[in-house]
């Protein structure tokens, strides 16, 4: 199989948080001037100032102080759907983080999905590309992000997708691409985006892209 070449170079970025809750838009704009980053992963991580992927535990007394699971899911969505609209990063990390503790077989309910597909609608209104990411797999929790029915659906919707590995060490970097080259074929995308300095994005074949081997 012959193999796409990708250029030798090192691009840096920064992840976001909606932290502080009041004031958080203005520290990453503020963060994104300072430098010359080649591109932002925008990501939620929280409800309210409130960690919402730090110990099932947690996140179980926070479903339960918004009125419950469900309640949390749609409350997730709609702050990443803020996130997007008023950031515009060009990667969406990890769109489900929000069922990060959820059994295998988790699939999230009509209600849900309703404002799911409204922030895919605000990724494909900003230019945004999704990051299809490992690390859910990685560490035991279940599929890839993000889940099937939602990966389906940007592939109808023409939003675009990239690899992202989540890694927090040297240890991982790569580690489990192969599950994400596996979901985003299984959606029936045929091509994969990436990002360089000179030409922006750019796309390859699904085909011709295999994760390095260390």
């Amino acid at each position: 199989m012959k193999r796409n070449r990708f250029t030798d170079e090192l691009l840096v970025g920064f992840e976001t948080e909606t932290l502080p809750p009041e004031g958080w838009l203005e520290a990453m704009a503020r963060l994104r001037s300072a430098y010359p980053f080649d591109y932002i992963v925008g990501s939620v991580h929280d409800i309210c100032g409130r960690w919402l992927d730090f110990s099932p535990a947690d996140t179980a007394v926070l479903a339960g102080d918004l009125g419950g699971p469900e309640a949390l899911r749609v409350a997730y969505f709609d702050a990443v759907t803020n996130m997007v609209e008023t950031l515009r990063p060009d990667v969406v990390a990890h769109l489900d983080l929000v069922r990060k503790y959820e059994p295998d077989g988790f699939s999230f309910s009509p209600r849900v999905l309703r404002s799911i597909e409204t922030t895919l609608e605000a990724i494909r209104a900003s230019g945004g590309v999704l990051d299809v990411n490992c690390a859910a797999f990685r560490n035991g929790h279940g599929s890839v992000y993000p889940l099937p029915q939602i990966l389906d659906r940007a592939l109808a919707m023409g939003i675009r997708v990239t690899l992202g590995d989540d890694s927090h060490g040297v240890q991982t970097v790569g580690v489990g691409l192969e599950q994400s080259m596996a979901a985003i074929a299984a959606a029936g995308y045929e091509r994969l985006s990436h990002l360089t300095r000179g030409s922006g994005w750019r796309e390859a074949a699904l085909e011709s892209i295999a994760p390095c081997r260390r």
